[in-house]
């Protein structure tokens, strides 16, 4: 794998019947393949993978004329490829998520609609969607933008197998490329629709001036794409004809934009070459193919139906998705043969609820396979155990979750406590009061589960202190005279819960074990103090304690009295 986060989204549609795949077009790589012209534009024939073979209806995905201006609201979580929750996404250039993730928007429609998120140095993706009355889940990934690359038009670049000649962008000067390429693992987050399209390579390309405006290719200007290509389930051989599919970001669907040659490598893997007269967002697909479909129902632990929710099912190279009618039930599709796994999240009093059914294969016959009940949870489990530094078993352990939950732990140093789905929790074992045995905290990204551990546990959370710490010294001074109270030692990793809680010297001197390799952050216990924490690196270094001389230094932490 290339980076640890990235990936876009799966886009929702609600499915009334066992998808027909529509026909691609026949568009070359030198025809206009613009998502803004009539000729290709999935409003305006059948084109787009998407477009009029939408079970749903037959109206582009901006077309007001299907749904009412309100009456739909829609809840979710912006989140990297590695799962973790992202905070500071724009939906539609409005207000960023918070540190969870979190989004909401209130009255957005019941008709298609196309919502495009963005982050600081990730890729932009797309939710293409028909949200229902009341209230829509929503779940979607950002990729990691892997360049950025300045040149000169007149010059051209080539980068991470893309290939802009001398010439090829409108406009002469300097050009910013940004340039994302899609791992195996970061598919999942490509923008995805009620047809299943088996992705076999991935590129986004954006071009902006030196006032940072969007620029784009000159009338005569191409791009080409070198990408190793992802062949999971070895379909693809030297030679074949691979279709290139771009995501119209005006309809939300995938428009045809000619084709690219599948060729062999020295080692014997395979690459696919692309020529295009457009940037922005391309995979290399065959296109929409024969498919089954998976049906269930979505419902809560109370056994209510859970209407609105998003459900997707995800293949080795491959997205689909859907979402539930008024009465939670959803029909999805799904490639005949091929296992996939089927995951929801719906809304279940105001907050967001999520289940992984697992894995589940499609079959051409009807009905549908059936998923059956799929139930869905706001709040899940954080399990494990509480160990001592040389890694035995400790039974009676207070346990921290930073989401305020706690547990003691019982035989065998076993913990179980419940916290919410879809975010980042900290796990802290209790805060040292000397200085020493501080807990290493744990962070883990909750995935579904049962919040009372029956059957098992899919968040998982050792908790033990530091098996190496150092010592580090410092003192702390209010309104610029040292003072004796107390401070606080954070490993920054998890500023959710300090480590250790020291108390200073009537000099305000103090002294206290960190844990080694990391950044620790030293400020004011008293919540009355408005302070600049002091920190320091704890990368490289072990062995001393407090007294024994060697030990790092925080420096001064400066506070003033809140007032």
């Amino acid at each position: 794998m290339k980076r640890a986060v990235g990936s876009t989204f799966l886009a929702a549609l609600l499915l009334t019947g066992c998808p027909t795949a529509p026909e691609p077009d026949d568009d070359d790589a030198a025809d206009d393949d613009d998502a803004a012209d009539d000729d290709d534009s999935a409003a305006d024939d059948d084109d787009d993978a998407t477009d009029d073979d939408d079970a749903t209806d037959d109206d582009d995905a901006t077309d007001d004329d299907d749904g009412s201006p309100g009456g739909a609201n829609l809840l979710g979580v912006a989140m990297q490829a590695s799962g973790a929750p992202l905070a500071g996404v724009t939906v539609d250039g409005g207000a960023p998520t918070v540190d969870d993730g979190r989004f909401e928007l209130p009255d957005v429609g019941t008709g298609p609609l196309v919502l495009q998120f963005e982050a600081e140095e990730h890729a932009p993706t797309w939710l293409a969607t028909s949200l229902i009355d009341g209230d829509n889940a929503a779940r979607v990934h950002l990729a990691e933008v892997d360049e950025v690359v300045a040149f000169q038009s007149l010059s051209g670049v080539t980068v991470l197998g893309v290939d802009l000649p001398a010439g090829a962008v409108d406009g002469i000067g300097a050009v910013t490329a940004e340039v994302t390429i899609y791992d195996d693992d970061e598919l999942v987050g490509l923008p995805s629709t009620d047809v299943v399209m088996p992705i076999h390579g991935a590129a986004q390309v954006r071009l902006f001036d030196v006032s940072g405006a969007p620029e784009t290719l000159s009338a005569t200007g191409t791009m080409t794409l070198d990408l190793d290509v992802i062949d999971p389930l070895g379909d693809l051989v030297q030679g074949q004809t691979l279709d290139a599919w771009r995501f119209n970001e005006a309809t939300g669907g995938w428009t045809a934009a000619g084709s690219g040659a599948v060729y062999a490598n020295s080692d014997g893997s395979l690459g696919w070459l692309w020529t295009g007269t457009e940037t922005g967002l391309v995979i290399a697909s065959p296109g929409p193919g024969a498919v089954g479909c998976i049906s269930g129902e979505v419902s809560d632990p109370t056994g209510a139906s859970v209407a609105g929710a998003h459900v997707a099912v995800v293949g080795p190279n491959l997205t689909a998705a859907a979402r539930t009618d008024g009465d939670g039930a959803f029909q999805v599709a799904a490639p005949i043969g091929v296992s996939v796994d089927l995951s929801a999240v719906g809304v279940v009093e105001g907050e967001l609820a999520a289940s992984v059914v697992g894995a589940m294969t499609a079959t051409a016959e009807t009905p549908c396979a059936d998923a059956g009940d799929v139930l869905v949870r706001s709040v899940t489990c954080v399990s494990g155990q509480t160990l001592t530094a040389g890694g035995s078993p400790q039974e009676g352990v207070t346990v921290t979750a930073s989401s305020g939950a706690t547990a003691v732990s019982g035989g065998g140093g076993s913990y179980c406590l419940e916290v919410p789905v879809l975010t980042s929790v900290t796990m802290h074992g209790p805060t040292s009061l000397t200085g020493t045995d501080g807990y290493l905290p744990w962070t883990v990204v909750t995935q579904a589960g049962d919040p009372a551990c029956a059957g098992g546990c899919p968040n998982i959370a050792p908790v033990r202190p530091y098996p190496v710490t150092h010592c580090a010294q410092g003192s702390l001074e209010v309104d610029g005279s040292p003072f004796e109270g107390s401070v606080l030692v954070y490993d920054e990793r998890s500023m959710a819960v300090p480590v250790y809680e020291v108390t200073t010297l009537a000099s305000g001197l103090f002294c206290s074990e960190v844990g080694t390799g990391t950044t620790v952050s030293v400020t004011s216990a008293d919540p009355g103090h408005d302070c600049a924490p002091g920190t320091v690196d704890t990368f490289g270094w072990n062995g001393s304690s407090c007294g024994g001389g060697g030990c790092l230094g925080v420096g001064v932490v400066e506070c003033t009295t809140a007032r």
